[in-house]
């Protein structure tokens, strides 16, 4: 029993509830009916164009807000990035003529010109920091990134100002304009062991926090690019959604303005025909309303009373019957009048045709206003709708009003020509209405004036097209401007590199070939100074005991044997050492500025001997060189690009500590009778798919910061592609990597001169 008493005690709650939700409903549906339909139509419209203005505003307040904040910072970091590449190009510049001055300080004029361009470029970076200074000031409570640059200052401040000091007070004391031959190579000496001071050293690490600036700028330009477009959606989501919310309330209010209006109606009709074929005046109509439909029920109701009150009297009967019919056919008119009233009161034309002929039936005077003509005129005149279409969409229009006798609507948009000549859009429905056996009897429709909405679609098709040709200029200015800076960079390190080889070997070729030159001289001396002891030692063969005690002491017979063989080991050393030079020359080729038919082979062999040092470190060099004919080439470029994919495969190798047999395999073949294939390969690490894609990008490395500029690569690939070749690169992860360099022997045309040279990344 005490379960049932729980339930007793919880019901009344439970009804309580449902009770207060059917009152709120209830005083609703009450509110709804005392509205006439002009009044529930109304307010049907004003709720959903207040959903759409409310919506809209709301989308333009705080789309608008989001988008001006990520436009200001698209905005700071385009101008970050085009501050910090500036700064990087000068110091680019500026270590670069200075690293001119050490070979042309014989060279006086050439020296004061290189000595020129450096101080021009030290000032441009002076010039620079206060830039950027002022930028960070500006922005300090804007830019969220902007605290890399304050680092950057502050490691960096006075940096500029040592160097460009300790360097001009290096050339006071060397004094360019007075050296002597003699004091020539001390100037340079100095001057070199410079280039690898402390203050030297942090110049150039400058150029290398540069670049992470840079890409920490580009990465923020990109995620302001994001936020501006996230931004845009959002505006246009708001409204969108705003127009979506306010087109779902006008159906549904529609739908049930529509149904508040027709059920009544239905519930009239149906008593009435009940009435009609039952004769029986007893029934009443639902009065559930208090509009037009609520007045005719009740005075539908009234009429039914009436008849049966007065059944029995005919003639009295039959009077008020036709005074009944009056006041029907009096109602129906009003209710006709209000009907057009609305129709008249619309801005969208309604119409209706013959389907025969199109002669017209009716119209609303909305058509007068969208043609601009009297009303009277489309009455006169059927054919004044297709005179008004545009030409160019009349047989768009015939089209569409040909299927509609096939499927019995169309709905379509064309333009027209008012009678002022200003052209407008319309969107045009049409249907055909039928009688009770299914013939068409008449066409209705409708026509809406979209000028506003297409010219608004124009404006933003026009937009996304301008955003996007902005864009893509923007991509092509980008990818220009990191070749340039790539090219700029690897001419100055390749000729500085150049220029020192080709001066290296030459000053050593200079003593070798004279201690050479004079090894043959010498030993034919000490040939003749021996014969002549021998002929001593047999002419006077008793020698005193002084001389004999010193022939013992200095192991006579020992220094005899032994002294050509020293001066052999010391020709095979010469010589070795003149192949080096060889090699070094053969690589640097700066004396071959012109396209030549060179041997690969030799530029391989030379490149090997120049990375030697590194390569006895536990690296193994296994070289397949095929029956290669001779190609025609810049050498000094192709030497360069032999130099930076070795380096980078022993780098790789290197960072590999756990591999046991560390080897690099180089195999040249010729493909086709037409091009020669060099093919590259080491048993390192492997290269990622993700960054295989960007290995040729300039400024990519996957190197430790500080190790390599990533450009190394770059520069190969666009030395190979001017040479009318290609490289490509074979790599998995844990499965070493190969690069496979295709040179055409005879290229169709001259390879262009390539500006760039570099020495690895």
């Amino acid at each position: 029993m005490q379960p049932q008493n729980h339930d007793i005690v919880a019901q009344p709650a439970k009804n309580s509830r449902a009770v207060a939700s059917e009152a709120s409903s209830s005083w609703v549906k009450q509110l709804f009916r005392s509205l006439s339909i002009r009044q529930k139509i109304g307010f049907g419209y004003g709720l959903a164009i207040g959903v759409a203005i409310i919506g809209t505003t709301a989308g333009q307040v705080f789309g608008g807000h989001y988008e001006r904040q990520a436009r200001q910072q698209y905005q700071l970091a385009i101008e970050e990035e085009h501050l910090l590449k500036e700064m990087q190009i000068a110091v680019l510049e500026a270590r670069s003529h200075q690293q001119q001055m050490i070979p042309l300080i014989q060279n006086y004029e050439l020296y004061k010109q290189e000595h020129s361009h450096f101080f021009k470029y030290i000032g441009q970076i002076n010039k620079g920091f206060s830039e950027i200074k002022f930028y960070v000031n500006q922005n300090s409570n804007i830019d969220p990134d902007i605290g890399l640059v304050q680092e950057w200052l502050k490691t960096y401040d006075g940096t500029v100002e040592a160097y460009s000091q300790k360097i001009e007070s290096l050339l006071k004391r060397i004094d360019p304009a007075h050296l002597q031959p003699r004091t020539l190579p001390a100037a340079q000496r100095q001057l070199l062991e410079f280039t690898n001071s402390e203050v030297a050293l942090k110049f150039d690490s400058l150029s290398d926090d540069l670049t992470e600036l840079i890409e920490a700028a580009h990465k923020e330009e990109h995620e302001a690019a994001e936020a501006l477009d996230k931004a845009e959606v959002l505006h246009v989501q708001i409204i969108n959604l705003s127009l979506l919310a306010s087109l779902v309330t006008a159906v549904a209010l529609a739908f049930y303005t529509s149904r508040a209006i027709a059920r009544p109606l239905e519930a009239v009709t149906k008593v009435a025909q009940k009435a009609t074929d039952e004769a029986n005046f007893n029934l009443q109509a639902p009065v559930t309303t208090a509009d037009e439909v609520g007045v005719l029920a009740t005075s539908f109701n009234n009429l039914i009373r009436r008849v049966s009150e007065y059944t029995q009297e005919l003639e009295i009967a039959r009077q008020t019957l036709e005074t009944r019919i009056e006041e029907r056919t009096a109602a129906l008119h009003e209710s006709e009048s209000r009907l057009y009233s609305i129709l008249n009161s619309l801005q969208d034309v309604v119409w209706s045709t013959t389907v025969d002929n199109f002669t017209l039936l009716y119209q609303n005077p909305a058509g007068a206003i969208l043609y601009g003509r009297p009303l009277e005129d489309f009455f006169d005149n059927p054919l004044i709708w297709q005179e008004a279409i545009y030409p160019e969409d009349r047989d768009f229009v015939a089209l569409h009003s040909q299927n509609l006798m096939k499927v019995g609507r169309y709905e379509m948009d064309y333009r027209i020509v008012r009678s002022s000549g200003e052209v407008r859009w319309t969107h045009n429905r049409a249907w055909l209405i039928y009688d009770n056996n299914g013939n068409p009897i008449r066409i209705d429709g409708l026509i809406t004036d979209i000028t506003d909405r297409k010219q608004a679609e124009a404006a933003l098709q026009k937009a996304e097209a301008q955003a996007r040709q902005k864009a893509f200029q923007l991509e092509q200015a980008l990818s220009e401007l990191r070749q340039t800076q790539s090219q700029l960079i690897q001419t100055e390190k390749m000729s500085s590199l150049g220029q020192m080889v080709a001066g290296v070997a030459h000053e050593i070729n200079n003593p070798v070939n004279f201690i050479h030159g004079n090894i043959d001289h010498i030993n034919k001396y000490i040939e003749d100074l021996i014969g002549l002891i021998n002929l001593y030692q047999q002419r006077l063969p008793n020698t005193d005991s002084e001389i004999a005690d010193e022939i013992e002491a200095i192991d006579f017979d020992f220094l005899i044997e032994d002294l050509p063989k020293t001066l052999e080991s010391m020709k095979i050393g010469t010589n070795r050492i003149r192949q080096i030079v060889l090699s070094l020359r053969n690589f640097s080729r700066l004396d071959e500025a012109e396209v030549k038919s060179v041997n690969i082979h030799e530029g391989i062999d030379s490149t090997l001997l120049i990375l030697n040092h590194r390569i006895k470190q536990g690296i193994e060099v296994i070289k397949h060189y095929g029956d290669v004919p001779l190609v025609k080439c810049y050498p000094a470029q192709i030497n360069q690009v032999f130099m930076n994919i070795l380096n980078n495969a022993i780098d790789a190798l290197f960072e590999q500590s756990n591999q046991p047999s560390k080897q690099i395999v180089i195999q040249t073949e010729v493909v086709n009778a037409v091009e020669v294939v060099i093919r590259i390969k080491d048993n390192g690490p492997g290269i990622s798919a993700e960054a295989k894609n960007k290995l040729f990008d300039p400024f990519f490395t996957t190197k430790a910061v500080g190790k390599g500029t990533g450009l190394g690569l770059s520069i190969c690939y666009q030395i190979v592609e001017k040479h009318g070749g290609k490289i490509e690169v074979i790599s998995e992860p844990g499965e070493g990597t190969e690069f496979a360099i295709a040179l055409p022997i005879q290229p169709q045309r001259s390879p262009s001169a390539a500006n760039t040279a570099a020495a690895s990344s």
